[in-house]
């Protein structure tokens, strides 16, 4: 038990097993204060606020009923009592003033500066509370200096490289501390409170996992202790005791030591002879199925009588799947590790609404009416209401407002909300202005739009949070555009957590760390892979790992060593530990588990001959076996009627992908846009060069000027359509213009090798038929881009592709498994060459010219043939009813729209 002898002033520091720390910290409390009476004079500093309760009922537990309690704060909250000035440079305001620093520096065009600032403002941070605690963090007193040091912490022998990532650092640095406008920023205010303390002390100190603070914390509780008792905690197992899970866990994580055979040996021998019980493992084909056991278990947990579950999500976004699962059974979880305001149907609306200010589209309107922002009595039959004048207009185009309240005259509900939408844009406004005023006139049209926003959880929370940035911000009057504040409310609402703490329920879903000093009748472990554990930080733009090193600040290596830290401690805070992940993620390519779940399998499977159990399958969500799923994939036994180039390629590529697209004929939905995509493009540049040639047949006959002239005027009138309604589209434009004059000084040489374009039979419907047995057919039907005819009757079919030039190489490095074009030459008679004509990535030379990829001669004649009687041989086999197996490569899966029905990741080994 846990005990200090000497009153006075000193540093006492004690180690306390992780499975009953808080209970021994009850237990050392209560001893030093001769009962509860002394308990008030003593002050509690924990890591975090929700050890606060767990604290308060052992020590009620312990004196045997309600009692007077110690003072219990987290750091921040005891320093924040102090009577010192308060903080008046908040993290938002900073970040605020080192965005227009970035902003206003060439080199950075183009980047995001606000991460960039954010990035910056939490190094400030870090950097002065580290230069606080003492010589251990050091700042170069100029930039070159800290150019040198970057170049060292780099391996790079010349330091100029650094100089623009040093002066930017050490500038923006040197302002934050030497200008006393920019306010007190919270580290400062926090060495002012330190300062009072040590002026005033609060008497007896009690800090509570003391490794989990930062230095210049852990700097200020040694000085503390020359004036007060100071008795530092730090989780550790007692020495002497019998091995507990952490620490056969810790061994096991060891990674440093390449021993791991002998270590695991000799635990098994000196420490543990039998494996530890209480840990299972449990592994999914999938993120549903992941979530699907979890609530299971969860279920299972709670009608075994378990009144205190802990659920670690490492995979916020299965944590989300889970909770939703959970609650359609009824079960409530206490979600401690919240989520991004972004991600909230609300923080979306939001941005939703500012988007549809500054570019109003249906696509915009239709989500901005099925949200939390429609204030209306029956939201449903609104949405109802609009829904068909929606329709009439092109999604990503601009909103026709005129022609929409033409169309609902008839509906006068939505007349007034579209009048209401109407005002509150206007309201909202364009002109630049300060973030401030941004604010005031973005929360004056959430009144007006949805008076009772506050009174949803996420609303209130955006809401406050609205309004607390517009108090940090109304000393910074610096004017900004619409869409720099629109990037600014995408990046707020992307570092604001939002936490529903109305929930009150025997299910926490938290985060490792915050589980530190707690214990669980159970605790379950989701999403426990390579990707989510240990968790990835955030990837630094200016200064990196080792520059963080040089300067004397914590890098990945500590970061991930207190990862693994945390992972011991939680191994042992409950005696049942369930560990699950999926070994498949959502494109079906293989996840492999966490290293630290790699290492306790590979230790437990040296030292005890057996891996971790697997965790019990509950038959509700079983997966049906394999035999229920093979009927599934045969061919209906009938033959299509006919069959397209393209769909023989998706027939080669996977053959089950083929029966959902034209067997089944199964189609994906179609995505509501509104920006030119890569498909666009491609259209687009078909219709130019389709109506280029019927006007220009002949190219020689016109001139290089002329024709390049031509193609120009029809180029504009195609994409004008595109840049009306997306400017982006212009990036497209150019990038066809870049190959544009390379086109027609190929269709030059072209023309003068003989080639004369069939304008009857390019883009025209072509057919052929493909005999089988019995007397059983199959119609090829097609329409090729382009068709050319030569000398002697040979005529070239040629494909367009605006997509990169490598993309197309398949058909000259290996033509069994390119065969679009191929099965064109299959159905025409007298094609003695097929090509593609790349305009994408690639498609030009060194000098300029375009290259294109041709098949010709005996290797074409190989490719038709051996593609016919590959062709002939697979539909014999889909009329006899033959499997179709689900074996697309990752490419294939990767744009397959029948993954839930192929389920081929359902089938994959768990190896």
């Amino acid at each position: 038990m846990l005990s200090v002898a000497d009153p006075g002033p000193g540093l006492v520091c004690l180690g306390v097993p992780p499975e009953s720390a808080l209970e021994d910290l009850a237990h050392g409390l209560v001893l030093e204060s001769d009962g509860c009476t002394g308990l008030p004079q003593q002050t509690v500093i924990l890591a975090h606020a929700g050890l606060a309760g767990e604290l308060a009922r052992r020590l009620h537990r312990r004196v045997g009923g309600p009692c007077p309690l110690p003072r219990m704060f987290t750091l921040d909250q005891w320093l924040a009592r102090q009577p010192v000035p308060a903080v008046t440079l908040e993290a938002v305001q900073l970040v605020a003033e080192l965005q227009l620093q970035l902003a206003a520096r060439p080199w950075f065009a183009g980047l995001d500066h606000w991460a960039m600032a954010a990035e910056l403002a939490a190094l400030f941070e870090e950097l002065g509370r580290n230069l606080d605690a003492g010589p251990a963090a050091v700042l170069p007193a100029t930039a070159e200096e800290l150019a040198v040091m970057l170049a060292r912490a780099h391996g790079a022998r010349d330091h100029t490289l650094f100089h623009l990532d040093a002066r930017l650092v050490h500038d923006l640095w040197r302002a934050c501390e030497g200008h006393p406008e920019w306010g007190l920023s919270r580290w400062q205010r926090d060495a002012l409170a330190m300062a009072h303390l040590l002026r005033a002390p609060d008497g007896p100190l009690w800090v509570f996992d003391v490794a989990r603070f930062p230095p210049q914390a852990r700097g200020f509780f040694e000085r503390y202790a020359a004036l007060q008792r100071v008795t530092l905690l730090t989780l550790a197992p007692r020495s002497g005791a019998a091995p507990s899970r952490s620490s056969w866990v810790g061994a096991a994580l060891r990674e440093a030591d390449a021993a791991l055979a002998d270590r695991a040996r000799s635990w098994q021998l000196e420490q543990q002879p039998l494996p530890p019980v209480g840990i299972c493992v449990s592994r999914s084909l999938g993120r549903e199925a992941e979530a699907r056991h979890a609530c299971d278990t969860v279920c299972d947990w709670l009608e075994q009588g378990l009144q205190r579950i802990a659920v670690v999500a490492c995979d916020r976004a299965l944590a989300r799947r889970l909770r939703a699962l959970l609650e359609r059974e009824g079960v409530l979880a206490d979600d401690k590790a919240g989520w991004m305001l972004s991600t909230t149907r609300v923080g979306a609306a939001v941005r939703d609404l500012l988007r549809l200010q500054r570019r109003a589209t249906p696509a915009l309107l239709r989500a901005v009416a099925d949200s939390p922002l429609l204030a209306t009595a029956k939201p449903d039959a609104l949405c109802t209401q609009l829904g068909p004048a929606l329709d009439r207009q092109p999604a990503h185009a601009r909103l026709d407002w005129q022609a929409l309240e033409r169309d609902v005259t008839a509906e006068p509900a939505a007349v007034a909300w579209l009048s209401l939408l109407r005002q509150v844009l206007a309201d909202l406004g364009a002109r630049p202005r300060g973030l401030c005023e941004w604010l005031d006139a973005l929360l004056a049209a959430l009144d007006t739009l949805v008076p009772g926003l506050a009174s949803d959880p996420a609303g209130a929370q955006l809401v406050a949070h609205l309004q607390s940035s517009r108090t940090a911000l109304a000393a910074h009057p610096a004017a900004r555009s619409a869409g720099e504040f629109a990037e600014w409310l995408d990046w707020t609402l992307g570092e604001t957590l939002f936490r529903d703490d109305s929930v009150q329920s025997p299910v926490l879903l938290t985060h490792p760390a915050a589980l530190r000093g707690l214990c669980f009748d159970a605790i379950l472990v989701i999403g426990a892979d390579a990707v989510h554990l240990p968790a990835p930080g955030a990837r630094p733009r200016i200064v990196r790992d080792a520059a963080r090193a040089e300067l004397g600040l914590p890098d990945t290596a500590i970061q991930r060593a207190e990862a693994a830290a945390d992972w011991c401690l939680l191994m042992g805070s409950a005696p049942r530990i369930a560990i699950s992940w999926q070994v498949l993620d959502d494109r079906g390519e293989p996840v492999a588990a966490s290293p630290f779940v790699l290492l306790m399998q590979r230790f437990h499977r040296l030292a005890w001959g057996s891996d971790l159990p697997e965790a019990p399958t509950f038959t509700r969500w079983a997966p049906a076996s394999p035999p229920s799923l093979s009927a599934v994939e045969r061919a209906p036994g009938v033959l299509p009627a006919e069959l397209s180039p393209t769909g023989y390629q998706v027939l080669l590529d996977c053959p089950y992908r083929w029966f959902v697209r034209d067997g089944l004929r199964l189609r994906a939905p179609e995505r509501a846009v509104e920006d030119t995509e890569p498909s666009d493009f491609g259209e687009a540049v078909h219709r130019v060069l389709r109506n280029f040639h019927e006007h220009c047949p002949e190219l020689g006959a016109v001139g290089r000027d002329a024709a390049l002239a031509a193609l120009e005027t029809v180029t504009e009138r195609i994409f004008a359509p595109l840049l009306a309604r997306d400017f982006g589209a212009a990036a497209w434009l150019e990038r066809w213009r870049a190959v544009a004059p390379a086109y027609v000084d190929w269709q030059l040489v072209h023309e003068a090798a003989g080639w004369r374009i069939d304008a009857h039979a390019s883009e025209r419907e072509v057919s052929a038929t493909l005999a089988l047995d019995a007397g059983q057919s199959v119609g090829l039907r097609g329409r090729p881009d382009r068709i050319d005819r030569g000398a002697a009757a040979v005529r070239a079919v040629f494909d367009y592709k605006t997509g990169s030039r490598s993309r197309c190489e398949g058909l000259t490095e290996d033509p069994t498994e390119d065969a679009q074009l191929v099965l064109y030459a299959a159905m025409l008679a007298d094609v003695g060459a097929v090509t593609y004509l790349p305009f994408g990535e690639g498609a030009l030379d060194r000098g300029g010219n375009l290259r294109p990829v041709p098949l010709d001669g005996e290797d074409l004649a190989a490719a038709v043939e051996g593609h016919r009687e590959r062709l002939v041989e697979t539909l014999r086999r889909i009329a006899a009813g033959a499997s179709l197996a689900a074996m697309g490569d990752a490419d294939a899966c990767r744009y397959c729209h029948a993954g839930g029905l192929c389920r081929k990741a359902h089938r994959a080994p768990f190896g």
